[in-house]
């Protein structure tokens, strides 16, 4: 059994995803701040600091990933326990396979299954989300893609097709209130993983991905 199985770890690992501007970084950090045991991995910061690239796109303005190197190193940190000694930072090596990742990244399909054990995939309305990709600069370019992207549910979609659907949630993230909600709902059910995991080993872990959160698994938290 790999070392990244789900039967090795004693936390979840949560992956949260969505188009740019989705609020991912905040629902991270707000998610890891809560549990206090977890750790925060902004993988696009891992890319840039560990040059996981091809170069930049000038016409987007962003990093050309290279995604085995991303998949290699990802795979160190969220493996097993030899990752100390493959150039990986201590903090993240201690990790190993025991889970407690909170992961942020705004595309999921890459991803083997087996990393992660609950898909947050956070939705914004298109003129709330035009308004903050406008306050970060992006060009009007990278915008328009954006927009089109949440329009066609690109996020969704690809959680969808890459995890089985016991494990994916659409969470609207337009609000503060929403985002307090969604902090509340994530940390819930991340508790009630470990509870089922102590008392009851892997196979309570089947209840606890049919309905993780109060959702029928289906993508019941999704916007209209």
């Amino acid at each position: 059994m790999p070392p990244t199985s789900r039967a090795t770890r004693t936390k979840p690992n949560i992956l949260i995803t969505g188009t740019p501007g989705t609020g991912k970084t905040t629902l991270a950090g707000l998610v890891t701040s809560a549990l206090p045991d977890y750790q925060l991995l902004e993988v696009g910061k891992v890319v840039a600091q560990r040059n996981l690239h091809c170069g930049r796109d000038e016409s987007f303005d962003t990093l050309i990933l290279d995604e085995d190197l991303l998949l290699d190193e990802m795979e160190l940190i969220l493996g097993g326990d030899d990752a100390g000694g493959r150039g990986v930072e201590p903090q993240h090596a201690a990790r190993g396979g025991s889970g407690g990742w909170v992961v942020d990244y705004h595309s999921s399909d890459l991803f083997p299954e087996r990393w992660f054990d609950m898909v947050i995939v956070l939705r914004s309305s298109t003129s709330i989300l035009n308004d903050r990709l406008v306050m970060r600069s992006y060009s009007e370019k990278k915008i328009s893609e954006n927009i089109m992207c949440e329009i066609m549910d690109v996020s969704f979609n690809e959680a969808l097709e890459a995890y089985h659907p016991s494990r994916v949630l659409s969470l609207p993230s337009d609000s503060i209130e929403e985002m307090s909600d969604n902090v509340s709902r994530v940390v819930e059910w991340a508790e009630a993983w470990e509870q089922s995991m102590s008392t009851h080993g892997v196979e309570a872990r089947i209840h606890v991905d049919i309905d993780p959160i109060g959702g029928d698994g289906d993508g019941s938290g999704a916007m209209d």
